[in-house]
């Protein structure tokens, strides 16, 4: 990452992609895990929000970076995976329960729509999340 022909971040994220693609593929239990524990982290934060009653925020751009890069790591098709099923049910939560308070609000939430979108095409699922975030 401090070689200047990676400053711009596209170039950033494609390294740190390959990098995490290589570890994943050498060390797959420690790329998991490490993955399970940040939707944890997230989705604990959901959670706290919805025991104060109030809605939760949506996901930064590095947040939703981070759940992208589950869609190019693992299998989206597997009916149930490790991986990605704690981050489709993730995202679910968050457009299930997001409110829209700012234009930066509703980038992300398209954003999350979007991806949410990466993990249930490949298999033709409905997903009633999306729809009713974009509806509401």
């Amino acid at each position: 990452v401090g070689d200047p022909r990676h400053d711009e971040p596209l170039d950033q994220a494609e390294v740190l992609t390959t990098a995490l693609w290589q570890l994943s593929a050498d060390a797959p239990a420690v790329v998991a895990d490490a993955l399970r524990a940040h939707f944890l982290q997230l989705d604990t934060r959901v959670a706290d929000a919805l025991m104060e009653s109030r809605a939760p925020r949506p996901l930064s751009l590095g947040e939703v970076c981070s759940l992208q890069l589950v869609t190019k790591l693992y299998p989206v098709t597997d009916f149930q995976h490790p991986v990605t099923t704690p981050a489709q049910l993730l995202l679910g939560e968050l457009l299930t329960f997001a409110e829209v308070r700012s234009p930066r609000d509703a980038v992300s939430s398209l954003l999350t729509c979007a991806l949410f979108y990466r993990f249930v095409a490949p298999t033709a699922r409905y997903a009633p999340e999306p729809m009713r975030y974009l509806t509401s």
